[in-house]
């Protein structure tokens, strides 16, 4: 006999410890931290290197598009005519949109790079706030665990011989 909360329901499959179901995908995840609506996918032990990078190219990409048409976005605000021109319109309207955009990834890497060195997933992060995590093993261990590549592939989308 199994204890409780060991045995998926749904999948009717014995589930190691921090295996959960997303009801959306319809199938149970090693290491299960969210489903992403942006990836439309499970972030989960297989691929929570690719979802940490998109969190990190997202915010960087973003601010590269926002410093690169800062001059010509001052240039046309000094001008008080910009405000007539549609394509002025749909430039400050693209600004600020991306800008929003990556301080919104920024605090998304922010909080999830504060859960990888924890080692923690959202999901016990946010059920779970005063337990005391017994698969903390230190930050730079912590990471590799999670992102086993050496540290020249781990800035690349590909995967590594480790993490199979």
């Amino acid at each position: 006999v199994l204890p409780a909360g060991e045995w998926c329901e749904v999948c009717e499959l014995f589930k190691p410890d921090r295996v959960h179901h997303c009801s959306v995908c319809n199938q149970c995840i090693l290491n299960y931290d969210h489903h992403c609506v942006f990836i439309n996918n499970c972030v989960g032990q297989r691929n929570f290197k690719f979802f940490m990078l998109f969190l990190l190219y997202t915010p960087l990409c973003g601010g590269f598009l926002v410093l690169s048409a800062l001059p010509l976005m001052e240039q046309k605000w000094a001008v008080a005519a910009w405000r007539n021109d549609w394509w002025n319109l749909n430039f400050a309207a693209f600004f600020f949109t991306e800008a929003l955009f990556a301080v919104i990834g920024l605090i998304f890497l922010v909080v999830h790079l504060q859960l990888l060195l924890l080692n923690r997933t959202s999901l016990e992060a946010l059920y779970a706030p005063s337990w005391e995590n017994p698969y903390d093993r230190g930050c730079a261990q912590n990471f590799r665990a999670k992102c086993p590549d050496c540290c020249v592939l781990w800035w690349l989308p590909v995967q590594g011989t480790e993490g199979k």
